[in-house]
């Protein structure tokens, strides 16, 4: 079989560092599925075809083995057969729901940070608050102890990082037992913990604790990545520029600061491609994907396809279109409803408690290119002008 050609030409190089979006919106326009050597799969770039992707059955995700969101070495939520996904999926979402609704402690681990910030001087947005939020956030919905809590986290990132594979895996079951104790010990406690109602609803569908710990431990490793904080730093990012927002948002309170964090979601999505494997030869947008090969749906691109978001590049919280940020169907992200409703918390106690308009030190052409798409690993903002 002749090789494919690489559609991708360009892909990783500074113009796109500079402006990945360009890029994909360049390549959509050719077509909205395109073959990348470099990355040995399929990219699927356009809303129709990601929707198409996302609910085709032939469709798999086995792929996830080596795309797992933690590094322990138990399978994710993902890998499961549709009728047991679906199973933990009814256990699981009325207990997110619930800690999503209250707010309280949220609003005052938040209040708290944003008390201590210095804006006399230039300040981190992600280190100075964003970052200790996520970290006391996690810590309070996992019921753990401090100890407990940079124990995991330093396995967690051995699991990941250490080239000596034996030592990875060393770390990762270790990492393992210690959810595996939390668990237990949660379902005993009585506490009303995120994980200590997820416990003692898991064996009601029959559920393994393993898969309880491969569900929440993403939750502390997106925190080794520094994943866990860029929903509040890309609609931080997002409100800079566009400072006469702030106020908006600021009177508005939780239900507009909630259409913000969605709105970012879009913009730059945190997760930022789904894979999937072709268990089939099909077709897809007219392209032939034999039967092993790999699908990445880019969800960098995908969110801002025109077709599905007028004006994609513009940051618009009162947009009605739905977006496939955090997925969609069967396999969405669980969390994407408890991530928002935080980051509307903290965006209306930072914009009420610092005396704004915040205002970026730096540019976004500044902000490092992460993967298919713009992280904000970190945001300095301004020192507040004086009265």
């Amino acid at each position: 079989m002749n090789p494919k050609p690489d559609e991708t030409t360009g892909l990783f190089d500074e113009q796109f560092r500079r402006d990945p979006h360009a890029y994909w919106s360049n390549l959509r326009a050719q077509s909205p599925v395109a073959w990348s050597e470099r990355l040995d799969a399929w990219l699927v770039m356009s809303h129709s075809a990601a929707l198409t992707a996302l609910h085709d059955k032939r469709l798999t995700m086995d792929v996830y083995s080596a795309f797992r969101p933690s590094p322990i070495p138990v399978r994710s939520s993902f890998e499961m057969e549709p009728e047991e996904n679906a199973q933990f999926r009814r256990a699981v979402a009325p207990h997110l729901r619930t800690i999503a609704r209250d707010t309280r402690q949220v609003e005052a681990v938040a209040l708290a940070l944003a008390r201590q910030i210095d804006d006399s001087r230039q300040w981190d947005l992600a280190a100075d608050f964003a970052e200790p939020l996520a970290h006391r956030l996690v810590r309070h919905w996992l019921g753990l102890t401090p100890d407990s809590h940079l124990q995991l986290l330093h396995l967690l990132d051995k699991a990941d990082q250490v080239e000596d594979p034996s030592y990875r895996a060393a770390a990762g079951e270790i990492a393992t037992e210690l959810l595996l104790t939390e668990i237990v010990t949660a379902r005993n406690s009585g506490s009303q913990t995120l994980l200590a109602r997820l416990a003692r609803a898991w064996p009601e569908w029959g559920g393994k604790d393993a898969d309880l710990a491969a569900f929440v431990s993403p939750m502390t490793f997106s925190l080794v990545k520094g994943i866990g904080t860029r929903l509040l730093v890309h609609s931080v990012a997002a409100l800079c520029l566009q400072p006469a927002l702030q106020r908006v948002v600021q009177d508005g309170g939780f239900n507009l600061a909630e259409r913000v964090a969605e709105e970012a979601s879009r913009w730059e999505p945190v997760q930022q491609a789904i894979p999937r494997r072709a268990s089939n030869h099909m077709e897809l947008e007219g392209r032939h994907v034999a039967r092993g090969e790999r699908l990445l749906i880019v969800l960098s691109a995908v969110c801002r396809d025109p077709a599905q978001h007028p004006e994609p590049h513009r940051f618009d919280p009162f947009r009605t279109e739905p977006s496939l940020a955090f997925g969609h169907g069967s396999h969405g992200c669980l969390g994407g409803g408890l991530a928002t409703a935080a980051t509307a918390v903290a965006l209306v106690v930072l914009l009420r408690t610092v005396r704004g308009p915040l205002r970026p030190a730096q540019l976004p052409s500044d902000v490092p290119q992460v993967g298919l798409g713009l992280a904000y690993t970190s945001l300095w903002l301004q020192a507040r002008t004086s009265a």
